[in-house]
């Protein structure tokens, strides 16, 4: 069976609010986005995003980038990436 993910990239420019976190999420949902790769992450809280699991990186002073993936995926790559990664 084939499958056609949705893919976003987006430059959050270090989203800094809980109001600005909530726009997000409003959007992966009414979007049905499956992964989003964000740019300029400052937020230490973006791997609280709802029905998402977040993979990232930081910098030393806390900015850097992210993935997000929707849970439920069967994403074998983003899982052997981020093990890879540790």
């Amino acid at each position: 069976m084939s499958y056609t993910y949705k893919l976003v990239t987006l430059n959050i420019n270090g989203i800094a609010s809980n109001t600005r976190i909530r726009m997000l999420e409003d959007f992966l949902w009414r979007k049905d986005v499956d992964f989003i790769l964000l740019q300029e992450v400052k937020h230490k809280t973006i791997d609280t995003i709802q029905h998402y699991t977040a993979y990232g990186n930081a910098d030393t002073n806390n900015r850097g980038t992210a993935i997000l993936e929707k849970m439920g995926l069967q994403s074998q790559t983003l899982n052997a990436f981020h093990q890879d990664g540790e």
